[in-house]
């Protein structure tokens, strides 16, 4: 150590051009990929995408989902690179879309020697490796861990080489939440029906309220770019009274309508709205509806599994106390132990107050 230290002010060792040398960075210690095979999964995917520039990993954004999956993926040292695993998604989602049940599916590191989805390539020494080759890695756990708060993996699944999360998806559901404002809601479901597949426009408890939510669900098998907010950009058009529910007849019918006319799309924040605030709490809420129809989807899987018809007290305690209290049982008030000091409060104020006029008299 006092070498180093006399080293460093030795001049001879500092060139005349340079300010004081900076500490020497560790170099991080190679990981050799030939000493596992690889396994196909699928990633169950749920995040809250608000603050992110859609699902697809950018060239001009760092800020998306994919991009944050993928870092973490480097992190943890389950892929070398984002263009080599063969990374599939189930569906793109545009900028302040958020997912519950995105799927993607991808070539990982394995602990594995063999199993569903496990492979060797012609360089792979996984057999030399020492340790464990019968226990997988905790996929879920490890990636939860490096991902921001607002993207979860919920489950993972190992797949057959000819699985893919785009081609291999068999249907998707899309939500659009907003607020009712001044929209005819009657007129909307009416031309919501005309779209083919399934539809479902959610009424809440107050339905004479405009901050009443409301939500659209549409499935089908694949989607086009932009094609749930342009059909939702349709249905408020019909529900402001703008234009007839028959809207929706005349624009599928290729004859009368061999291409699409041009208006605007629902907006990820509803920016239709004119005053700021009505803009701010629609924008909370929406977020707020969709924590909750996440909440109620999770509070379900974790029911049946646990067989169960309401959630546990236990599950429910963080939501109004003090996470942080650790405390496996609650102790009454009144039966705690007291402040060491017996003193009343009268007996405090006469002590600091003489103290006061012995501190005036000594000045």
């Amino acid at each position: 150590m006092m070498h180093s230290e006399s080293a460093t002010l030795e001049p001879t060792l500092v060139p005349a051009n340079t300010s004081d040398p900076k500490p020497v960075k560790k170099a991080d210690r190679q990981f050799d990929f030939k000493l596992y095979t690889q396994r196909h999964i699928a990633l169950k995917v749920a995040y809250l995408g608000w603050d992110y520039h859609g699902l697809a990993i950018q060239e001009t954004a760092d800020d998306t989902i994919e991009s944050k999956l993928f870092e973490a993926l480097k992190r943890a040292k389950l892929i070398e690179s984002h263009l080599e695993c063969k990374f599939a998604r189930c569906g793109r989602t545009d900028k302040g879309v958020s997912a519950l049940s995105q799927v993607v599916s991808l070539y990982v590191r394995s602990n594995l020697l063999e199993g569903v989805g496990v492979v060797s390539n012609a360089d792979c020494r996984a057999s030399e490796r020492k340790g464990d080759k019968t226990t997988e890695i905790l996929y879920m756990h490890i990636l939860n861990k490096l991902l921001p708060e607002d993207i979860r993996v919920l489950a993972w699944a190992p797949v057959t080489a000819d699985f893919s999360a785009r081609f291999s998806c068999l249907q998707r559901t899309y939500k659009y939440i907003f607020p009712r404002g001044n929209l005819d809601i009657s007129r909307m479901q009416c031309a919501a029906q005309k779209f083919v597949g399934e539809h479902d426009l959610g009424t809440s408890v107050s339905p004479s309220s405009p901050y009443q939510m409301h939500e659209v669900t549409i499935t089908g098998l694949a989607f086009l770019w932009h094609q749930v907010r342009c059909m939702v950009g349709v249905l408020f058009l019909i529900g402001s009274g703008l234009e007839d529910v028959m809207l929706v007849d005349q624009m599928l019918d290729i004859e009368k309508c061999p291409r699409k006319p041009q208006y605007g799309m629902a907006s990820e924040a509803h920016e239709y709205l004119v005053s700021h605030f009505q803009a701010l709490w629609t924008a909370q809420m929406v977020r707020a509806t969709m924590l909750r129809r996440m909440l109620d989807s999770l509070e379900y899987s974790f029911l049946t599994g646990m067989g169960t018809p309401t959630l546990p007290s236990s599950q429910l305690a963080p939501l109004v106390t003090d996470q942080k209290s650790k405390s496996k049982s609650y102790k009454p008030m009144m039966s705690r132990q007291t402040s060491g000091s017996s003193t009343s409060l009268d007996e405090l104020i006469d002590y600091h107050q003489s103290k006061r006029r012995r501190l005036e008299e000594e000045d």
